[in-house]
């Protein structure tokens, strides 16, 4: 039932916690709380989360970009997280203006990738950045 209960922030914070300590979770989880849209937590984990700001924070100029490719996991048969092997995820992290994925597309065709979907979420830290 707590479980149930508890609120992405909540879980989030104690992500945090538990992977770089108090203080500068702290100091995090003030910049990046509010930053995320109920769009984002609804379809992505707390840890998912942490992962994305690992990769936010090494943005600092106006362009930008940072990536992310990776296998999406799932509860295995014996309810352990493994790999799906059919569900690769690509997230491109891009600071300032969106990114247009017209001009992504052609890039990525080009390299043999069929792209299925996209969920484009724009993240504005606290600190208006």
């Amino acid at each position: 039932l707590a479980d149930a209960t508890r609120m992405w922030d909540d879980d989030f914070s104690l992500t945090l916690e538990r992977k770089l300590g108090d203080e500068q979770a702290r100091r995090l989880f003030l910049r990046y709380s509010s930053a995320y849209p109920e769009s984002y937590k609804n379809t992505h984990t707390p840890y998912e989360g942490m992962q994305d700001l690992a990769k936010l924070e090494l943005l600092d100029e106006h362009g930008q970009l940072a990536m992310h490719l990776f296998r999406r996991r799932r509860l295995g048969a014996d309810g352990q997280p493994e790999p799906d092997e059919r569900d690769i995820r690509f997230k491109v992290y891009r600071y300032g203006e969106p990114m247009m994925l017209s001009a992504v597309l052609p890039v990525l065709h080009s390299l043999g990738v069929r792209v299925t979907d996209e969920r484009p979420y724009e993240i504005r830290r606290g600190d208006g950045v």
